[in-house]
C-alpha cells in the first residue's frame, strides 16, 4: 500500500539552516499512522540549543499517531484538535518554520505506518545511544589496563588495581584504576561529560578535586582485597574524559576544568589520547 512519510527535524538556527533529523512520521489518510523520535538528542544539541526541549512534542505527535490509528479523536492538541492527515502535516509545516520543521512528504510502499517506520528509521535518524558514565569508566580501565599489561614486564614489580578504594583521613574516593609497586605510584579516574545530570557530575567533580587537594597535602592509603598500600602526597595523578557530544553540556567541562587545575601536578587527556596515561606510568620506570 502507498504510504506517506515525513522526518521531523531540528533546526536550532533557521538561518543557517543545519539540521538534524529527530523522528520519523509515516501514515495514510483514513488508515494507520506511527512516529518514532529520537531517544538521545545529544546528536543534534551539537547543532547548538537544547534539541531535548522538543521532546514533549514530540511525544504529543507519537500520542497523536496513536489514538489517529485506533480512532480515537478525543483530547488530541497539537494546537489542533484533528487526527492526523495529510492536510494537517501541511498546515502544520506552514506553521513550523523555526527550531521544528517537517521535511516534504514522500512516498513509501509497506505494509503498514509501523513498517514503514521499522524500514526507514535507522536509515534516516542517527539515533546512537547515550553513553553512560559507567560504561565510559569501564572502557577506560580495560583499555587502559591492557595497556600497561602489555607494556609492564614481570620483574618490574609494578601492577594494576581496577577501581581501589582511597582512603583520605575520614573520607574515601574511588578511582578506577591504580599503578602500584611498593607504593602507589599513578592513579586514574575517567569521566564522561555525556550524561543527563550535568549538575550533579559538576559536583562530584568539585568533591573529587577537593579531596584529591587533601591528597596532596596529607598523603593516602589504598584499600584493596590485598590489603592497604601507601598512597604518597606526590602521586601522579590522571584523568581521562569523554568530551561533551552537546554544545550544552560544554560549561560542564568547563567547570570541571577549573576545579582540575586547582590539584597540582594534575594531567587530563581526552579519551582519544588515553594512551598517554600508559606513557606517563611508564615514565615512573626509568625515574
Amino acid at each position: 500500500m502507498l504510504y506517506t512519510y515525513w522526518t521531523v527535524r531540528y533546526v536550532p538556527d533557521p538561518v543557517r539552516q543545519e539540521f538534524a533529523n529527530i523522528g520519523l512520521l509515516v501514515g495514510r489518510d483514513g488508515a494507520d499512522w506511527a512516529f518514532r523520535g529520537v531517544a538521545s538528542f545529544g546528536r543534534a544539541s551539537s547543532l547548538g540549543g537544547d534539541a531535548a526541549a522538543t521532546k514533549a512534542w514530540l511525544d504529543r505527535l507519537a500520542t497523536m499517531a496513536r489514538r489517529t490509528t485506533v480512532q480515537t479523536t478525543a483530547e488530541l492538541s497539537l494546537d489542533l484538535d484533528e487526527t492526523l492527515s495529510h492536510g494537517l502535516i501541511s498546515r502544520l509545516s506552514g506553521r513550523l518554520n523555526n527550531v521544528v520543521q517537517f521535511a516534504p512528504a514522500r512516498p513509501i510502499l509497506v505494509d503498514s505506518a509501523e513498517h514503514g517506520v521499522e524500514r526507514l528509521f535507522d536509515e534516516l535518524v542517527k539515533d546512537p545511544p547515550p553513553v553512560q558514565r559507567d560504561h565510559f569508566r569501564s572502557q577506560v580501565r580495560r583499555q587502559l589496563e591492557e595497556s600497561f599489561k602489555s607494556a609492564l614486564k614481570p620483574e618490574s614489580g609494578f601492577s594494576i588495581t581496577r577501581r581501589p578504594k582511597v582512603n583520605i583521613g575520614r573520607s574515601n574516593q574511588r578511582a578506577d584504576l591504580a599503578l602500584t609497586n611498593e607504593r602507589v605510584e599513578q592513579l586514574t579516574s575517567a569521566w564522561s561529560f555525556n550524561v543527563r545530570d550535568t549538575e550533579k557530575l559538576q559536583n562530584d567533580i568539585r568533591s573529587w578535586a577537593f579531596l584529591m587537594n587533601r591528597l596532596r597535602s596529607h598523603g593516602g592509603r589504598l584499600v584493596s582485597d590485598q590489603g592497604g598500600t601507601e598512597v604518597p602526597a606526590d602521586v601522579q595523578l590522571r584523568i581521562v574524559y569523554e568530551r561533551p557530544t552537546s554544545k550544552g553540556r560544554l560549561p560542564a567541562l568547563d567547570i570541571a576544568r577549573e576545579a582540575w587545575a586547582t590539584v597540582d601536578g594534575l594531567e587530563y587527556y581526552e579519551a582519544a589520547h588515553a594512551d598517554r596515561i600508559v606513557r606517563d606510568g611508564l615514565s615512573l620506570l626509568a625515574s
